[in-house]
């Protein structure tokens, strides 16, 4: 289940994105962006939302991860990178970049995630 901590804002996206684009090549910023999205921290999802855009995919593997991921097997399980990457690449796969995967989990634009500060 998704709830409102685990929404992302978007000051954190375009710091997020900004940065690993000045850090790594274009594909691989992209990709660590919208991993990043997909973590835990403080048991709230960093971006909620690119779990439920995911799920719209109509994938079933796809699926298959996120339900384990929402609904781990055991309380010690983590999340692995692998994972990440898989839901991340499929997003990538359907919105071409970061900016347009968070753009739409979002429900906002580009350009307004691009010029937004702290929220």
């Amino acid at each position: 289940m998704i709830h409102a901590q685990d929404k992302a804002s978007s000051g954190w996206v375009s710091r997020i994105i900004h940065r690993y684009e000045g850090l790594y090549p274009e594909g691989q910023a992209d990709r660590t962006a919208v991993a990043a999205g997909l973590e835990k921290s403080g048991g709230w999802w960093l971006a909620g939302e690119l779990l439920v855009l995911a799920d719209t995919l109509g994938d079933p593997k796809i699926s298959s991860i996120i339900h384990t991921m929402l609904n781990p097997p055991s309380r010690h399980s983590r999340v692995t990178q692998k994972q990440r990457h898989a839901v991340a690449d499929a997003l990538l796969t359907r919105y071409e970049t970061a900016w347009h995967v968070y753009a739409t989990a979002m429900g906002k634009t580009v350009d307004e995630l691009k010029s937004a500060r702290d929220d």
